[in-house]
């Protein structure tokens, strides 16, 4: 019997692959691994980099695995906007093909923090998309994630503010998570975690709020970028 469970398993495995045939979410070309990228996109998507810090940031260092406009665009609009979850095996797996350029990874006992979103657009878009996006790679690099940071209010778009515009939007929009009277980033490395960097205030303002609560480090990690390209 279960061997016959295990053929059955196959066949079908076969006939949903005839029916729905692994692509690259890139290009649309066959790829043999299903969530899996063809060679020449994913020498495309992947551009692991160090982001430039602005003077007295809170973060260590920010690392982006890939372009936004690009490359991601389509996979996270569909993710946040659609709710096409479909997309998470794509990102897993780029997540994966990254790792090598992630040596840096192993040399902290991380606890990873993604940004919250205000609890009305979470409720209503029906997850945050950082903490699914990163939660699987995570769990299997035995890297713990926690909810660190509370969102107080809905904020501004980033994009097109002033600096002193961006600063008032900001302001008082984040606090730590408190458990037992402390902050549960108290006295830990802190992998902060987004699924894109544009402006990069809002990672700095949260930055500031973990290192106030007595995070000994923070660390960014973006999935998507199109700053430094260059380097």
């Amino acid at each position: 019997m279960p061997k016959l469970k295990e053929m059955s398993r196959d066949i079908l495995g076969s006939f949903w692959e005839f029916l729905f045939p692994s692509c690259c979410p890139r290009c649309g070309k066959y790829v043999a691994e299903r969530s899996g990228w063809c060679e020449a996109c994913l020498q495309e998507a992947l551009s692991v980099r160090r982001l430039s810090l602005p003077p007295g940031s809170a973060f260590t260092e920010i690392w982006a695995l890939s372009s936004y406009k690009d490359c991601l665009e389509k996979l996270i609009k569909d993710l946040k906007y659609r709710r096409k979850t479909s997309a998470l095996p794509y990102l897993k797996s780029l997540l994966e093909k990254a790792e090598p350029e992630l040596v840096w990874l192993r040399r902290k006992d991380f606890l990873a923090v993604p940004v919250p979103l205000y609890a009305a657009k979470e409720k209503a878009r029906g997850f945050n998309q950082t903490e699914l996006i990163f939660k699987d790679w995570l769990q299997e690099k035995e890297i713990p994630l926690t909810r660190g940071l509370i969102r107080n209010r809905e904020t501004r778009a980033m994009y097109g503010l002033s600096p002193v515009e961006r600063e008032e939007n900001l302001r008082g929009a984040f606090s730590a998570i408190e458990e037992g009277g402390q902050p549960v980033v108290q006295g830990r490395d802190i992998l902060f975690l987004d699924d894109i960097f544009t402006t990069g205030s809002t990672m700095e303002a949260c930055g500031k709020v973990l290192k106030r609560a007595g995070a000994l480090s923070v660390t960014g990690l973006v999935l998507a970028s199109d700053h430094d390209l260059h380097l």
